[in-house]
């Protein structure tokens, strides 16, 4: 009997559950989003709230020369994609830029939660409470003219070398969305 590993791999959308399941049901839906997977089982719920939806996916009896790095990367792919369903391009601002060094390099600035403190007029510091990964907090301790104040940020999109996106007050209750975004070139 051959090796197996078991997958677990998380992320929000902007749609609702009803929009989700519409999607993975849909065929002209599915195919734009996901490419077929064969020979596992996947066990994928969707759970509710303001923010949208978060895609929990669990799939068991994956063989090991299936259970490669690559699959994160393919599966947030994915949701890059079903979550262009969702997405209201009037409301967001994407700026883009090439940076000339690796994804690993990059990843150690864009993960750094206190870096913007260097750069900021009002944010003193920030800090995680907790471990790093969807649904942590990273907490700012703000200061603008002797005024004092945190703010509570709720992470989304945690994906090493790939993804970092967190909601300014929670999804609950976002004031804003922010994230960085990784697609290699080449040159």
């Amino acid at each position: 009997m051959s090796e197996t590993k078991t997958l677990r791999i998380s992320r929000w959308v902007s749609g609702t559950p009803q929009q989700v399941w519409d999607a993975y049901t849909t065929p002209e839906l599915f195919v734009q989003s996901f490419e077929p997977i064969v020979g596992l089982t996947s066990v994928q719920t969707f759970s509710d709230d303001q923010k949208g939806t978060l895609i929990e996916i669990i799939q068991h009896d994956v063989p090991m020369q299936s259970a490669v790095p690559e699959v994160p990367f393919h599966f947030n792919t994915c949701f890059d994609k079903l979550e262009s369903l969702f997405a209201e391009p009037e409301s967001k601002v994407v700026v883009s830029m090439h940076i000339a060094a690796s994804a690993a390099r990059v990843w150690e600035f864009v993960s750094d939660v206190n870096l913007p403190s260097r750069f900021s007029a009002e944010l003193e510091r920030a800090e995680w409470e907790g471990e790093p990964g969807v649904g942590a907090v990273i907490r700012g301790y703000m200061n603008l003219n002797g005024r004092e104040w945190d703010t509570e940020s709720v992470v989304i999109d945690w994906r090493p070398n790939e993804g970092f996106m967190w909601s300014v007050y929670g999804p609950d209750n976002p004031v804003a969305e922010l994230g960085f975004s990784h697609h290699p070139t080449r040159r």
